[in-house]
């Protein structure tokens, strides 16, 4: 009798498809806001918030980048809301410079302060330049009169406050006082360019190396609208980061090229625009990328599908395929990743329907196959 022989990759497959037809499956990570809070559910779990003791945590609160939202959603009432002016503006700054307060002044309501052994007469006043308290939930102030080391700031208040800010300074405080854009701007070397924003990068807590083993599958699902009246950042804008030992692909909204799609798969010819994808402004994209690891350390026969399309057109064939990754361990994930530009960028794009899960998702509402439908050819144009 003659059997039909199969790959110990297609039986994994076979096996792993029975798996997730009786239930064995995990979800590492789910988020739906519909709680109106940031909550999430599985054993990963989103960066602790920050707050003035946690200052290098996730960038979310009231007047933060992030915020929970009803403004739009997917199903539930609210959306995870990214404002690019968020925190007073500060990812559209050039750069700074850190200075320890070292006393205020109360009689005139402790806003104004001294920076011992530092003259600020050659730098301010000047309407090219802000005044960042880190200390006080990044308040953002103008100056009005300097006098050494002395700084007085227009009209005794802040210019921005979203973050609810007590609008005062103390001694010990950090203040930022930031570089001139097209003067003296820091930020990779170049004078004209904006803050990234790295701390948008909102990596998820509690990943390990066991969550994505050899041939095993990681996906990442989300949904993506972008309001009409958003300034996008110059560049582009990474939707998120799923950082590996040896490869991290990233998908863009390409904004120099008519907000298209970009992905970087980090293989040999690696870079792709998606030209017959431009994302329309207020409307709900379904995005998610699928990987399957490596057969073993040794081998570059790992897999990477992207799949994205409007919300209302669902498509199950992905837009972007490798089959010859070498991932290695997983080291991070995020849902948004930072942007680089050369403008002030404002206004919003919303998030919504994370999950993240050992096997293909699918879109919302949908009966997804456990295994993605198979995709003969690549589609895309290389990007030199």
């Amino acid at each position: 009798m003659n059997f039909l022989r199969l790959s110990s990759r297609t039986l994994l497959a076979f096996y792993f498809s029975v798996q997730a037809q009786i239930g064995y499956t995990e979800t590492f990570f789910k988020a739906d806001f519909d709680t109106g809070s940031i909550g999430s559910e599985g054993v990963w779990s989103w960066e602790t918030p920050y707050s003035p003791s946690n200052e290098f945590g996730m960038m979310v609160g009231e007047g933060d980048i992030y915020s929970v939202s009803n403004d739009v959603s997917l199903q539930s009432g609210y959306s995870l809301r990214l404002d690019f002016a968020g925190r007073n503006g500060w990812c559209n700054s050039c750069g700074s410079d850190s200075y320890t307060v070292s006393s205020s002044l109360p009689e005139a309501g402790a806003n104004s302060l001294v920076v011992d052994g530092e003259d600020f007469s050659t730098i301010l006043p000047s309407n090219l330049r802000t005044v960042f308290n880190k200390s006080d939930r990044w308040s953002a102030w103008s100056a009005s009169n300097v006098i050494g080391s002395q700084v007085s700031f227009v009209g005794d208040a802040p210019i921005s406050n979203s973050m609810n800010g007590s609008a005062l300074f103390k001694p010990g405080d950090e203040i930022k006082v930031t570089k001139a854009c097209g003067v003296d701007g820091v930020v990779g070397g170049d004078i004209n360019r904006r803050n990234d924003c790295n701390l948008a990068i909102n990596y998820l807590q509690g990943i390990s190396n066991t969550n994505f083993e050899f041939e095993g599958t990681l996906s990442k699902r989300f949904y993506l609208y972008i309001d009409e009246n958003a300034v996008l950042p110059s560049v582009g804008l990474k939707l998120g980061y799923s950082k590996f030992n040896s490869a991290t692909p990233i998908a863009y909204v390409d904004v120099n090229r008519d907000e298209t799609l970009m992905v970087d798969t980090a293989s040999p010819s690696s870079r792709f625009t998606v030209r017959q994808l431009q994302f329309e402004r207020g409307r709900w994209y379904y995005l998610e990328e699928t990987f399957i690891r490596e057969s073993s350390s040794a081998a570059s026969d790992g897999i990477y599908r992207l799949y994205l399309s409007a919300a209302d057109a669902t498509s199950t064939q992905p837009l972007v395929e490798r089959t010859d990754m070498s991932y290695g361990d997983i080291k991070q994930m995020s849902i948004i990743g930072n942007w680089q530009h050369y403008n002030d960028a404002s206004g919003y794009i919303y998030i919504d329907s994370v999950e993240i899960a050992d096997h293909y998702i699918g879109p919302i509402d949908y009966k997804a196959p456990a295994n993605p439908p198979p995709e003969g050819s690549l589609k895309g144009t290389v990007v030199q």
